[in-house]
């Protein structure tokens, strides 16, 4: 019985299986007859097309340095040394990679590096991205400070921000750092983005008077302008003016700006606008900055004036 079993189970297997069809056959066509031959075209030759060369791309241009005398300029300065060392941070008057200070025309700005030697009246400076180049110390305005308790609350100091001279009122001495507003960025800022923990070497503590990094107003044609004090140089400072031109300056055309003037409610003053100096009246005193309603602008509105740009008339 086990075998018919067995047996029985053998034959139902094989018979559930399905067979596999046999491969098909490939159709060769036939070949072709002599009156067919006749009427169809040669077959046309096929040659291989060679593949077209890639260009390389072009390698992007860097700009040139430009290299001349560090001691010539375009407003006869005489190179002089200034109270600088290895180590310590200055603000440098530079035009981008241009280095060189002869065309009076140019754009300048002030923008603080690292200094890695002095040679009398040449400084050698560090480049951010790397190397250094060197310039008359002439063009050197020094800055920062080493002891984190000389700042007190409501000091005006230069601070650094993206590496470009700015002002800035001390808001709180912390255990590492100075707590600083910023005073001539946007005001249209949110706030958090108007303050910034510096260390000291970022700052330097403004002092009143004909001081470099204050304001000061150029009487020159019968008008008043706003500048900004570089360096001392001779019976002349070198100033930088609005939207950055540089120019020198006899002390006899400046009046300096004091940092804290006293002010109230009805004060007059004269304040920057665009450059140059218009009167005002105060309407307003707050902690780093006076509103000043000033008709001669056409403003509508009171300009809010920061503190180091308010001359009392």
């Amino acid at each position: 019985m086990l075998a018919g079993v067995l047996t029985l189970g053998a034959t139902t297997t094989a018979c559930g299986r399905k067979k596999t069809p046999p491969p098909a056959k490939p159709v060769v066509p036939a070949p072709a007859t002599k009156q067919q031959a006749a009427v169809l075209p040669p077959a046309a030759a096929v040659t291989p097309t060679a593949a077209k060369p890639v260009a390389k791309p072009a390698a992007k241009q860097q700009p040139k340095v430009v290299k001349v005398d560090p001691r010539q300029n375009g407003w006869g300065i005489k190179s002089a040394a200034r109270p600088l060392k290895v180590g310590d941070r200055a603000f440098v008057v530079t035009r981008g990679r241009d280095r060189s200070h002869t065309n009076v025309k140019a754009v300048y700005h002030l923008y603080a590096y690292d200094i890695r030697g002095v040679n009398k009246d040449l400084v050698t400076l560090k480049e951010v991205g790397g190397g250094d180049f060197q310039v008359s110390a002439s063009f050197v305005m020094p800055s920062g400070e080493t002891d984190l308790k000389r700042f007190k609350p409501g000091q005006l100091v230069l601070a650094e921000w993206a590496s470009s001279l700015k002002h800035a009122i001390v808001l709180k001495v912390l255990s590492k750092g100075v707590r600083i507003r910023y005073l001539d960025l946007p005001d249209s800022w949110k706030e958090d983005k108007l303050q910034a923990v510096k260390k000291p070497r970022e700052l330097t503590i403004q002092t009143p008077g004909l001081s470099r990094g204050n304001f000061a107003v150029m009487k020159r044609d019968g008008r008043e302008y706003l500048v900004m004090l570089v360096a001392e140089t001779g019976p002349k400072w070198l100033v930088q003016r609005f939207a950055g031109r540089v120019e020198t300056v006899a002390k006899t055309e400046l009046t300096p700006i004091p940092l804290k003037p006293k002010l109230r409610r009805r004060s007059k003053v004269s304040v920057p606008w665009v450059g140059m100096m218009y009167p005002g009246v105060v309407q307003r005193v707050r902690k780093h900055y006076a509103l000043v309603k000033v008709s001669a602008t056409g403003q509508r509105t009171a300009m809010k004036i920061p503190l180091g740009q308010l001359l009392p008339r």
